[in-house]
């Protein structure tokens, strides 16, 4: 990577406190051979991965030693031996388990080295605003964001993000990047600026997994008409680029509505119901195929199918996640129906897109990805737990078989991250995704009649086997409490309620607490309790 003149003066004219900082960086970096070895084994999909830094804009092949400070006659500027020391961390977490690492030398194991440079970096170089404000230094935080997204802290991400937008809010990026649009300006400060519709696509993502307000307002529509008459029109990378900043538009407006009072949410539910529809119709039936339409190197075909399908994973969770909160709330029996169904095709959907996503390549380790999975699995089986008429016509159909084999194709690839990546989020998901199968399908191999589930934006679910002696029918009893909502579970055929004194529990909290004192003990892991 390319360094600006402001990060590379000769180290004479640096203050005191940067050549210490730089001294202290410079003596984590691994030898050169380790470096190397690093780089000949690196995920392909890293250079994806690492797609948004503009000092890789121009880069076909990921070259993790060319973004190494070694060769400088000077000491380097403390963000760039920070950039760099995070792309070592990145390539270590996407790194498969059977690699031999013990050549590298680590001085600690590898999860608990990668840790100990994330620790390090935040504490001398992104919390110091006389340090961080460069180029270099936003790239750092928004590597720390993937990092901690990509390892299943969404906090943490979020958290390293936000400081990341306050930074180019500072540098002004956000008016150099309007003003670049319009003018179709290329300069150095214009490549900077490329770098703000990702950070301002990160803080609607992971707000809208945390329940948190966005953290820059839209000024403009959601959804221009005449936006969408053009992506017919537009070429590839282009209408990538818009379709995914009116997806973010979108996110917008379903924030304003989970911030917001209860008493606006339908209004804005079918808004939001409309602009996903609109914008869906609005691009080439072809866009919603990529694989057919492969070509050129396989880098170039990665590049493609990340970002298509990445945009379609966003797409659909933004639909599974507006009609959620109505699928389990039954006071409006009609409402409730509607965003039932609606909910179940986007999460179809999802699981469609995430398979190929997850395969085609091989796989890359991103924990958030394999939990929007999850969340989809959960739903689809959360259905087929009802004994409502209309699942019933879906058992008769064939559409519950069908079901139960998406939800198997997804446990298969937690399978694959597991033992690819020892993806400790996609262990607990999968585990969880085989005890409701087996609930289901073979209820004789588990002991116990009394589940509970604690999973994010479902709240608790209760499962009751009806197996002992003297039980009237088979099945199952399920109950779902979110929020408010609490017990309000009702539907004809199922009889529902909470029972805190199961025989069997386990709790997902991917969200983790509402408060801590120390934010970097939050999202370590998700918590799994058997009682």
């Amino acid at each position: 990577m390319d360094t600006g003149p402001s990060t590379t003066n000769n180290d004479t004219g640096m203050w005191p406190k940067l050549k210490r900082v730089s001294r202290l960086l410079l003596e984590m970096m691994p030898s050169r051979a380790a470096i190397e070895f690093l780089d000949s084994h690196s995920s392909p999909w890293i250079c994806q991965l690492l797609r948004p830094l503009p000092s890789l804009k121009q880069s076909n092949k990921f070259s993790l030693l060319k973004t190494m400070p070694l060769e400088s006659s000077t000491l380097s500027h403390p963000t760039t031996i920070a950039r760099a020391l995070m792309c070592i961390v990145m390539c270590l977490q996407q790194l498969p388990q059977h690699v031999d690492i013990t050549q590298l030398r680590l001085p600690l194991p590898r999860k608990e080295y990668m840790e100990s440079l994330a620790s390090i970096i935040i504490s001398l170089v992104a919390s110091d605003d006389e340090i961080i404000a460069t180029s270099e230094g936003l790239e750092c935080l928004l590597l720390l964001s993937i990092y901690f997204v990509n390892s299943g802290r969404p906090r943490r991400s979020w958290l390293n993000n936000r400081r990341a937008l306050s930074i180019a809010q500072l540098m002004d990026l956000h008016r150099v990047y309007y003003k670049a649009v319009d003018d179709d300006r290329n300069n150095e400060q214009v490549n900077m600026a490329d770098l703000w519709p990702h950070i301002v696509h990160y803080d609607r993502h992971l707000s809208q997994i945390l329940g948190f307000p966005c953290g820059v307002v839209d000024t403009n529509e959601a959804l221009a008409p005449s936006n969408l008459k053009l992506m017919q029109h537009l070429d590839q990378h282009k209408l990538d680029a818009l379709y995914l900043a009116q997806l973010d538009r979108i996110a917008a407006l379903l924030i304003e509505r989970e911030q917001g009072s209860s008493r606006l949410a339908m209004a804005l539910t079918q808004s939001i119901d409309n602009a996903l529809l609109s914008l869906a119709t609005s691009v080439p039936q072809s866009w919603w195929h990529p694989s057919d339409r492969l070509s050129g190197t396989q880098v170039e075909a990665m590049e493609m199918l990340y970002a298509r399908y990445n945009m379609q994973l966003w797409h659909h969770q933004l639909e599974m996640s507006n009609h959620l909160p109505f699928m389990l709330d039954t006071s409006e029996e009609r409402q409730t129906e509607y965003s039932r169904i609606a909910c179940l095709k986007a999460a179809r959907q999802l699981i469609q897109v995430y398979l190929p996503l997850r395969t085609t390549f091989g796989m890359f380790s991103c924990c958030t990805t394999n939990f929007q999975a999850f969340t989809a699995a959960v739903i689809l089986i959360f259905n087929m737990f009802l004994r409502s008429p209309a699942v019933e016509m879906e058992t008769v159909s064939g559409r519950t078989e069908r079901d139960w084999g998406l939800v198997a194709d997804v446990i298969g690839v937690l399978d694959a991250a597991v033992e690819r990546f020892d993806d400790r989020v996609a262990l607990q998901a999968r585990d969880v995704l085989k005890l409701l199968q087996a609930i289901e399908k073979e209820p004789k191999t588990l002991q116990g009649d009394k589940f509970h589930f604690t999973i994010p934006y479902f709240g608790i679910i209760s499962i009751a086997r009806k197996s002992r002696v003297g039980d009237q029918g088979g099945g199952q009893q399920i109950a779902g409490g979110a929020g408010e909502n609490a017990g309000q579970f009702v539907a004809q055929g199922t009889t529902f309620h909470l029972d805190y004194s199961p025989t069997f529990m386990t709790t997902i909290d991917f969200m983790g607490p509402s408060t801590a004192a120390d934010v970097d003990e939050l999202m370590q892991q998700w918590l799994v309790e058997d009682m």
